[in-house]
């Protein structure tokens, strides 16, 4: 089973300003997650996903989302806030895999 962590350097400072609700964020993470994961999470689109994070508390306080069905936005304010995201994310992705993975043996 193939898994594609992601990196510190899949933050990014953005060349144009993100302001959503009035605050700036301007580090982002623009990926499509599924798609690079198709073995973890072959049955999921970003809208899919970007619950899923939600629900499993990866994401911060002023994280925001602003997903589609075939790429995951992700704005931080801070890039350390994206680091943690990333963190948390491969956590994610690694904790799916193995489940599957116990799954197919079982």
């Amino acid at each position: 089973m193939n898994i594609h962590f992601y990196q510190e350097n899949d933050i990014r400072l953005s060349s144009e300003s993100n302001n959503i609700d009035g605050k700036e964020y301007p580090f982002t993470f623009i990926a499509d997650v599924p798609g690079d994961n198709p073995d973890v999470l072959g049955d999921y689109d970003n809208h899919v996903l970007a619950d899923r994070l939600t629900r499993f508390g990866a994401l911060g306080e002023d994280d925001r989302l602003d997903c589609e069905s075939c790429c995951f936005y992700a704005f931080f304010a801070h890039k350390v806030d994206g680091l943690a995201f990333i963190e948390r994310l491969n956590s994610y992705l690694s904790q799916k895999s193995r489940l599957l993975r116990e799954a197919e043996a079982f």
